[in-house]
């Protein structure tokens, strides 16, 4: 769909901070970028600016650190969900009773999902009376083979356990190395760029403006006199009032909302506060929350700091990549002014 809005979420994509988007070449700010409808085939970007780069490039190292194993069982019938849980504590009581018997410590870390009964929404997941769920069951372990004992178990329950019960539905699931990211900057000064032709070399020079603040200017705020509604009021969910896309860095999480109506922003931004978000999503996130103003699009973009147990690889959770945390926030409640949903 070719519209400003979906533009503005691709903008907003896993950028951090909006003033300071730091690449080789340039520190790009975006928060005076604007989308405009030229037709229905046609949006025009324009307001976006670039500073002097960094003294730093941005670098990934990566290492092994242990191994781990996902299975999903398809559990069906009356009280599904309890039969998943129950299930779920079954298998992983029973097979650490047998690691400990060959000498194995305990799992270093387990997770526990049931697909289809809102397994990312914490507190405000809603009940739902389903009879069938999804039981999605992951541990991590130095040893591979100690996780055999998981994958053993599992395949064998849909005969050995609870009536309903589809095991390893998509198959045996193989052990697998867990692969950690570590980001991190490297001041270009140690990182020489040379270019040999035939039998000449020469070094490259490279722009950057060693300690110079790459950190962006604020930019003033102006917020409308009727972000607090008062009078008569309704409660709406986000989606109601605004465009939201997540997406992640490494272990931290970026959500880009954006507003439906300029006017809806002044209301966002009193509502939708850092903590407010930290806290609806406090069953996923441990670090702190982060906003960023983006006023030409009328948008805050949030970062939440270690927010996917890991994240990537190395994140035990069905969406290591955090696309669904847009989609958790577009419920979070607003209180506004009945005429606005009139």
């Amino acid at each position: 769909m070719i519209h400003p809005a979906a533009v503005a979420e691709q903008i907003l994509y896993e950028i951090g901070d909006p003033g300071a988007y730091l690449m080789p070449d340039v520190t790009c700010d975006f928060r005076q970028v604007r989308t405009e409808a030229l037709d229905a085939d046609h949006v025009r970007v324009s307001g976006a600016r670039g500073r002097a780069p960094g003294p730093h490039y941005k670098c990934n190292g990566t290492w092994l650190d242990g191994h781990q194993i996902a299975l999903a069982l398809a559990i069906r019938g009356i009280d599904a969900p309890a039969k998943a849980q129950r299930t779920a504590a079954a298998l992983l009581a029973r097979t650490r009773r047998m690691m400990a018997d060959k000498g194995y410590q305990d799992y270093s870390e387990t997770s526990v999902e049931l697909i289809g009964c809102e397994a990312l929404y914490g507190a405000s997941a809603r009940q739902l009376p389903t009879r069938e769920v999804l039981l999605r069951l992951a541990a991590r372990h130095p040893e591979p083979k100690a996780l055999l004992y998981l994958q053993r178990e599992c395949a064998s329950c849909g005969t050995s356990m609870a009536a309903g019960t589809r095991a390893t539905l998509f198959g045996r699931a193989d052990v697998q190395q867990v692969v950690k990211v570590f980001s991190f900057l490297v001041p270009k000064e140690e990182v020489p760029l040379t270019v040999r032709m035939d039998d000449r070399e020469e070094r490259i020079a490279v722009a950057s403006l060693a300690g110079e603040q790459i950190l962006a200017p604020a930019l003033p705020v102006c917020d409308a006199p009727s972000h607090n509604p008062s009078g008569p009021h309704a409660e709406v969910p986000l989606i109601a009032l605004a465009w939201a896309r997540s997406g992640d860095k490494g272990d931290d999480e970026n959500i880009g909302v954006i507003a439906r109506e300029p006017r809806f922003l002044p209301l966002l931004r009193a509502q939708l506060t850092p903590q407010a978000v930290r806290q609806w999503l406090s069953h996923l996130v441990k670090g702190e929350v982060k906003r960023y103003d983006v006023p030409g699009l009328h948008a805050l973009n949030f970062v939440l700091h270690q927010a996917l147990g890991g994240g990537g690889s190395s994140s035990l959770r069905s969406d290591p990549l955090g696309k669904s945390f847009a989609q958790i926030l577009l419920d979070f409640p607003l209180t506004v002014p009945s005429d606005w949903v009139a």
